[in-house]
């Protein structure tokens, strides 16, 4: 029987000039806290970058739209 593995697309957020990263900044991040418009930082380690290179996190990229929020 074959081994099946898990393919799945991970978005290219390593550019800022990536549509993903361009929408993602306009909201701000629950998990740094970066504001609206600011790239997102490394909470456990501020000195370094995020783990991947990304400028954003996963997490960023959720469609906040329909949520209460003041940045939104």
């Amino acid at each position: 029987m074959p081994i099946r593995t898990h393919s799945y697309h991970v978005p290219d957020l390593s550019s800022a000039d990536a549509p993903l990263v361009q929408i993602a900044l306009g909201w701000s991040c629950d998990i740094c806290q970066a504001p609206k418009g600011v790239l997102c930082r490394n909470p456990i380690h501020p000195d370094r970058p995020l783990p991947r290179p990304q400028l954003v996190h996963d997490g960023r990229l959720t469609d906040r739209r329909r949520e209460r929020r003041g940045d939104s």
